[in-house]
């Protein structure tokens, strides 16, 4: 996305007008044939602030992408009980982050659990490459637009015109700010104190 939108790459060729066009068109083909989008940000810095307050070592989101990766989870496991009648699920992600060994183990030590591999309706995951996944390719322009959406937001610069109407339709989308994570914060300490209550 971020190569269409600033004309790199496959994109170099195509006009400003062209690249509109292009984006338009994929946009209309997400409206019309996703099921659900989830899309999450958070400061990075205010993240940093909330992962030193979490009681324990080794972290419970080493860093910012596996927290948005497991509140992506969550959204999914709401999405599934709405929908009952989800047979499986395979989950993908974008090749290339730093933090995928992260998300990996995190996603390893979620479906070693039956409940949990039965919750999720589990079939399998992997790490793919975005120009050969058309699936993971949506993704990412809705991730994009939601990024760019909240950069905008505290630059004082009205939503974009793409990303309203990508939102019209079949999209949660949300920024978690430094009061959310406080909320968790609190919460998680609150429940290690409870535990470190209950064995002394």
């Amino acid at each position: 996305m971020v190569e269409c939108a600033h004309g790199n790459g496959p994109f170099a060729n195509l006009t400003k007008a062209e690249r509109i066009e292009v984006q338009t068109k994929l946009i209309e083909i997400i409206k019309k044939h996703a099921v659900q989008g989830l899309a999450i940000t958070v400061d990075p810095l205010e993240y940093a602030t909330f992962q030193k307050r979490l009681p324990f070592e080794p972290r419970l989101y080493e860093d910012a992408y596996t927290f948005c990766a497991q509140a992506i989870m969550t959204g999914v496991s709401v999405f599934i009980e709405k929908n009952p009648l989800v047979g499986s699920m395979a989950y993908f992600f974008e090749a290339g982050h730093k933090s995928a060994p992260q998300a990996n183990e995190i996603m390893q030590r979620m479906f070693a659990q039956p409940r949990l591999k039965h919750q999720f309706r589990y079939a399998g995951h992997a790490f793919v490459e975005k120009q050969k996944s058309p699936a993971v390719q949506a993704a990412d322009l809705l991730a994009w637009q939601w990024y760019t959406d909240r950069r905008h937001k505290v630059e004082g610069r009205p939503r974009r015109k793409d990303c309203v109407s990508l939102l019209q339709v079949h999209h949660n989308v949300v920024h978690i700010d430094s009061k959310e994570l406080n909320r968790i914060a609190n919460d998680t300490i609150a429940v290690v104190s409870g535990f470190g209550a209950k064995s002394s």
